[in-house]
């Protein structure tokens, strides 16, 4: 299962063995393990960078299918140490889906309750008298509103400002997160028009810097569940997406005629998080799993490497 994607390398689980493979220099060595993952756990995956120390980190984010016999939690790990700890992870973790690395940080859709939206703090004085309340009326499967990061330094994720909902909408129901042009972008509903509206944000970290891209009309969406997310910009101002939830997608839209088509793509080659790949020459040796490991991945390529071509 693909984990996640950052800087050329693609982060990997083959049961509970964690690889790190950057496709263009044919780089590919474990790096971590977790017995968990065999386990009946729904995971989502990440990777980071962590800018202070000069290294990357994986992050797990685990919810057991059946959450009162396995739980939930949120673990990280550095390649080169490689030592799970958990950490603390204040919002609902059943809404997290797919997330996204930019700039070192790992980025999520989340649900988050007003009030704590309001407080900024879920353990507030105010809010802890009506904390048991509020959470038994919550609709567990109302859409995704906010946006959270991972900082890598610290290890704790904070909210990430996301535009302002429209005049008429209380808040924003956000089905997609992705990078267009280096540029952190989002996918949100727009009921009134009956159609999802794609904003980037221009200026890095800049609230008022949400631009709206384009507006595509008459894509259902089902915000408790499904997601659209944008990864390719063409310079002729076409986007594509990928759009589902169990049955996905690859769809591009040309705002110029106002016309979507499907890519051919069976189904069933499309499954799990959504990941997008950049190209980079890194090959990190320090994570290797162990000095043996280190050995047998140089001999191999040097094998593959001097294979003449037919």
């Amino acid at each position: 299962m693909f984990l996640g994607s950052y800087n050329g390398f693609i982060l990997i689980n083959l049961n509970e063995h964690i690889y790190l493979w950057n496709p263009a220099t044919r780089f590919w060595t474990k790096v971590l393990e977790l017995d968990r993952l065999n386990e009946d756990y729904r995971t989502h995956g990440g990777i980071c960078f962590d800018s202070s120390k000069n290294v990357y980190k994986a992050v797990l984010i685990m919810r057991h299918l059946t959450p009162d016999y396995g739980g939930e939690s949120v673990i990280v790990a550095s390649l080169e140490d490689k030592q799970w700890r958990e950490i603390e992870f204040p919002y609902d973790i059943s809404s997290v889906s797919e997330g996204i690395t930019l700039q070192g940080r790992l980025y999520y859709k989340v649900r988050v309750k007003k009030s704590y939206v309001e407080n900024n703090n879920a353990e507030d004085d105010d809010n802890n008298g009506n904390k048991e309340r509020q959470e038994s009326v919550w609709d567990r499967f109302s859409h995704r509103n906010k946006v959270i990061f991972l900082d890598p330094i610290s290890e704790k994720f904070k909210m990430f400002p996301v535009p302002d909902p429209k005049s008429y909408q209380e808040e924003n129901v956000i089905v997609g997160l992705g990078v267009i042009n280096e540029c952190l972008c989002m996918t949100r509903m727009d009921g009134d028009k009956n159609g999802v509206e794609i904003l980037v944000m221009k200026e890095y970290g800049v609230k008022e810097s949400w631009t709206s891209l384009i507006f595509i009309r008459n894509l259902e969406i089902n915000s408790s569940y499904e997601f659209a997310v944008p990864f390719s910009m063409t310079e002729t101002g076409e986007v594509a997406l990928i759009i589902g939830a169990f049955d996905k997608k690859i769809t591009v839209y040309n705002p110029m005629d106002d016309n979507m088509r499907d890519i051919l793509v069976e189904p069933e080659f499309i499954f799990g998080d959504i990941i997008t790949y950049v190209e980079s020459l890194i090959s990190p040796e320090e994570y290797y799993w162990s000095e043996e490991q280190h050995k047998m991945t140089e001999h191999n390529r040097t094998k593959i490497a001097w294979i003449p071509s037919s």
